[in-house]
Order: structure tokens, then sequence, then C-alpha cells
């Protein structure tokens, strides 16, 4: 059985600690039958299946859920108990987030460690991120459209088997004679490939999950940012920008182009990585 996870949510949960009680409403809603409510005898059944922990820890998960409005324990006028479970945009706006990822299926079995749920919700989360998934993205982006720092993003990808990375190169047209030059007073970790200058770029992810249809998340976040998405994953303007190489030719003609574009070659380089031809500012004539 697979829980469908919502990244950015799980992502935000954790920035403000409440990542234990974002796990239980994950489970909830797995169990849901679309109704949003929940006889209380199936979810204690899936907890003690999937999470496994005391009564008392059980206790206090739903309270510190119900605290949150994720949850809502009653009993109806027949005496049965059951938990109304909030829905997707009532929990990303109490979390503050306005752009739902996409969401993605990781088994429940991963819920039951706390070190195991955090990497699943950073698989889920970079699976279902916005924009193009193939391209170079840095660890400075990533911290902050999640808002989980760098050297918890390395130890999560350590321990995932889902998140594969890919080490990405930019080709120039500078000759390497400026080799010293650009280390120097562009600071970029430059070096000479052939008579050319080259010069590393961010690393690419690929995510091996299945991910569910994006219809739901994008209508919600759509809503909540008043009807206008960013096309950018963090909403920030893009000094650097990749494309394929045709359209980032294009891209170099315009008159309002980025700082710096980068066009993707369909050879990768010996070692593996992805190359990326740098287009400049001053390449289209």
């Amino acid at each position: 059985m697979c829980v469908k996870v919502f990244g950015s949510l799980a992502a935000a949960a954790k920035n403000q600690r409440s990542d234990s009680a974002m796990r239980l409403w994950h489970l909830a809603r797995m169990v849901d039958d679309g109704s949003g409510v929940v006889a209380w005898s199936a979810l204690q059944d899936v907890i003690d299946r999937y999470i496994g922990t005391s009564q008392r820890h059980i206790r206090r998960l739903v309270a510190e859920c119900e605290r949150l409005g994720w949850l809502e324990p009653i009993q109806r006028h027949n005496g049965e108990h059951v938990v109304i479970v909030r829905g997707l945009e009532r929990v990303a706006e109490s979390l503050g987030v306005s752009k739902i990822s996409q969401g993605c299926y990781i088994p429940a079995t991963e819920l039951r460690r706390l070190k195991a749920w955090r990497v699943a919700c950073w698989d889920a989360f970079m699976a279902g991120r916005s924009g193009r998934r193939s391209r170079p993205i840095s660890r400075r982006v990533l911290e902050r459209i999640s808002g989980v720092d760098p050297r918890s993003q390395r130890n999560y990808e350590r321990s995932s088997a889902r998140i594969t990375s890919r080490r990405n190169i930019a080709i120039t047209r500078r000759p390497s004679t400026h080799l010293d030059g650009i280390i120097e007073f562009e600071k970029r970790p430059a070096f000479r490939v052939v008579d050319d200058v080259a010069w590393m770029l961010p690393n690419s992810y690929s995510v091996s999950a299945d991910l569910a249809p994006r219809g739901m998340a994008r209508r919600i976040s759509k809503r909540l940012s008043g009807g206008l998405l960013q096309l950018s994953g963090d909403g920030q303007h893009r000094k650097r920008i990749f494309y394929e190489r045709r359209h980032s030719e294009r891209i170099m003609r315009r008159a309002d182009r980025p700082a710096e574009v980068y066009g993707r070659c369909r050879q990768p380089a010996r070692s593996g990585a992805g190359v990326w031809q740098y287009m400049g500012v001053n390449a289209a004539i």
C-alpha cells in the first residue's frame, strides 16, 4: 500500500517541527474514501500497522494534528468515534504553502521510522517540484524553495534509493588563454577543455518514483496564489536559464534575455556528466 505524499507540505511541516503530525495526516488521507471522515478504528489499525508506536504517542500525535487543525476527532450521535480529515487546501494554508508540489506515491512501510519518513518526503519533494526537473539546480535554490539546508539535502540523498544526481559542465566559446582571468575575476570553478574554457554547473537530479496526476495540486495552488501561478519554482527572477539548444539560441535574440543562458548538448561527457553550451550574453547577432 502506498501513501500519496506532497513534498512541499512535508518540507514546510519539517521546518515548523510538525513532520510527525504530517506523517499522521498523510496516513489518514490514505484510508479516507473521499468523504473526509475516517472511522477511528480504521485509523487506529493503519497506525498500528505502519507506525507501530505506543498509545500515549498516538494520543500526542492526534492532539498535535487537532491543534494544527489537520484532524478533528468527534463522536457521532450513535456513539461512533470518527476523525474528520481536513483537505489539502486547508493544510497548505496553515503551513503558509502557496504552491503545492505534485503528489508522489511512497510505500506506507516507510512511515514507521521518522528518519525514513523524512528521506521519503525529500524524495517526494524532488520528484514533484515544479519546473523542468532534468535541469541543473543549485543547493542554494533548493534551500530557498524547500527550506531544507544543504547539509540535510546531502544526508537525505545519501540515504535515498530513488534520487540519482548527475554532474553538469558548461562549455564556452572563450579561448583557454582567458582561463586564469575567469578564475581570478569571475570566481568561477573553471578549467580547460581542449582550447576552450569550461566550468562546473549545479547538479541535476532524477527520481525514480510514481507521480500522481497534477490536476488537484495545480488547481489548489492557483487558488492559494490568487489565480496567478509563478513560472519558476521559487518565484524568483532567473539570472541563469537552462533550455534545449535551439530554444536557447532564440532566447538570446530577446532584448530582455537573462544574464546567462545555457543550451543542452545531446552528447554527454565521457565521465557521464551532462554538457551544456554557454550561450553568453552576446551570442546572438
